[in-house]
């Protein structure tokens, strides 16, 4: 928050200081302040005064003197986030700031509790009681004069699980099973999924950004992400496809925080726009902490593809942040082409990128609601977490989940599902030819890495490593990728065969070894 006083919110003047710390000195139990008691009654006898800051390690309630964000240590987290369970469990709603209780009542109704200030969700008003019930107390509301009656979130309660499982096959030869795409510079200098940790560390701290991959990819992604701690990369015991892994997610940030939004994204797409991609990833966020929702991003189709699935919007849901969201009709699986030309004509639909957001309790419910025996088995494993260990708990539960992708299991059958409609630039780069999208051309179109020379042909992509010298005569319109081991060549038209090449390489005793 802004650091603005009560006293200039409409509150009564200060007479003395106190203060609130959630890390580093200061005793909670103070004078004038019951942590573990009546924080209606401790607010009310302090004065309402927030100046706390998402990026701010603690909140600070005090009554004679600003404390400006400045003068708070390094990021951390809100107070109410662990330090004041009192505050936890009065939470009703989201974290919002009000300037005036009576004025912004109706916000307080729709947002589902009170006017939160210091602590999350409980409103401060003259009692527990009554700001619990939606704000409606005697003190007055400070109130972050950029956001207005904007909900206001903190950083350290928020997530992002980025989904780093996949094989790449569509990339072979360059892409193995234990060096898949999302481990290579198929696109850009750096690994793919480094990229896309880079992408969100300015969205979330970097302690709060987990990785999922699996055993065999995890020594890959040790490497390709040094800046986050070690125990934030998970491999999974078995690939249980996607409902298994956000139902991992759910876990892992559950055990750090019960109430968190987290965002479950792709590891390995190119979006070169960061700016507007942090902007809409935290309009999504915006809306997951608003209301009980399951949050997609989806991009409008530039082309009728049928390579992704395509979300159906229903019109407006709610404007926030001055960014429209829109209420999801349905989920549709690839359509053919003629339906996908339908989709596109009529303006309604959003390609299904695969990107999401959601509040753990909001999709804990949808588990339960609509994949009771995954949830079951995610219960089973939490449980078992408690009693043994987690690693232990993991590798006996994981493998016994059924194996179903998140967008069958939940998103289809869910009915409080919205879109954030996403303008910045994005590429699923699904296969080899989406590579000349973001590399240039020579003057016959021919995209070319390493060490390559075509002569006499066009638009090809011609990729080479180690040093080898790898030449195209008179041909066009190919793929040509040399490695170390393997070599593909294969008309640019034919890309999407390549997984049936994969599955002949693993049935053959002298070729499986390619993989």
């Amino acid at each position: 928050m802004s650091g603005e006083s009560s006293a200039s919110a409409g509150g009564s003047q200060a007479r003395r200081r106190r203060s609130i710390t959630g890390e580093g000195g200061v005793d909670l139990a103070g004078p004038g302040v019951d942590a573990a008691g009546d924080v209606g009654d401790a607010v009310e006898a302090l004065g309402a005064e927030e100046l706390g800051h998402p990026a701010a390690p603690t909140a600070v309630v005090a009554e004679d003197e600003q404390v400006g964000v400045g003068q708070l240590a390094q990021p951390g987290r809100d107070l109410a986030h662990r330090d004041v369970h009192a505050a936890f469990d009065l939470a009703k709603g989201d974290l919002v700031g009000f300037a005036h209780v009576d004025q912004d009542g109706a916000l307080a109704e729709e947002s589902g509790g009170g006017g939160d200030i210091d602590f999350e969700g409980g409103g401060h008003g003259g009692d527990a009681e009554s700001g619990a019930r939606g704000g409606k107390g005697k003190s007055e509301f400070a109130v972050d004069p950029p956001r207005g009656g904007r909900i206001v979130a903190r950083m350290s309660d928020r997530f992002v699980v980025i989904m780093a499982g996949g094989k790449g096959e569509r990339f072979w030869p360059a892409s193995r099973s234990a060096t898949p795409k999302h481990l290579l510079p198929i696109v850009g200098e750096t690994p793919m999924l480094t990229q896309t940790v880079e992408r969100v560390a300015g969205v979330v701290p970097r302690e709060n950004i987990f990785v999922i991959t699996t055993q065999a990819q995890l020594a890959g992604v040790r490497a390709a992400c040094p800046m986050l701690p070690a125990a934030n990369l998970v491999a999974e015991p078995m690939g249980r496809d996607t409902a298994a892994a956000a139902g991992l997610a759910m876990l892992l940030v559950k055990q750090r925080n019960p109430r968190a939004a987290l965002a479950m994204l792709p590891a390995d797409h190119v979006i070169h726009d960061l700016a507007s991609y942090a902007a809409h990833l935290e309009a999504a966020f915006v809306a997951a902490e608003s209301a009980d929702v399951l949050v997609t991003l989806g991009i409008k189709p530039t082309e009728p593809a049928t390579g992704f699935g395509y979300i159906e919007q229903a019109g407006p849901w709610k404007t926030l942040g001055g960014r429209d969201v829109l209420a999801v009709k349905r989920f549709v699986e690839k359509p053919d082409l003629a339906t996908a030309q339908e989709y596109v004509a009529s303006g309604n639909y959003f390609w299904n990128a695969g990107m999401f957001v959601w509040r753990v309790p909001v999709v804990e419910a949808a588990f339960r609601a609509h994949a009771p025996d995954l949830h079951a088995g995610l219960a089973a494993i939490e449980a078992a977490a408690a009693r043994t260990n987690w690693a232990d708990a993991l590798a006996a539960g994981y493998p016994t989940l059924k194996k179903i992708s998140v967008d069958y299991a939940l998103m289809e059958k869910s009915t409080n599902v919205v879109v954030v409609p996403a303008t910045f630039d994005w590429d699923d780069v699904g296969a080899w030819p989406a590579v000349a999208n973001h590399f240039p051309k020579d003057a016959a179109g021919n995209v070319l890495r390493g060490l390559a020379l075509v002569e006499g042909g066009a638009n090809n992509i011609v990729v080479s490593t180690d040093g080898h010298l790898t030449a195209v005569v008179g041909a066009s319109d190919l793929v040509v990728v040399h490695t170390a081991d393997a070599t593909l060549v294969c008309p640019k038209d034919k890309a999407q065969e390549i997984k049936a090449l994969l599955k002949r390489l693993e049935a053959g005793a002298e070729t499986k070894r390619f993989l």
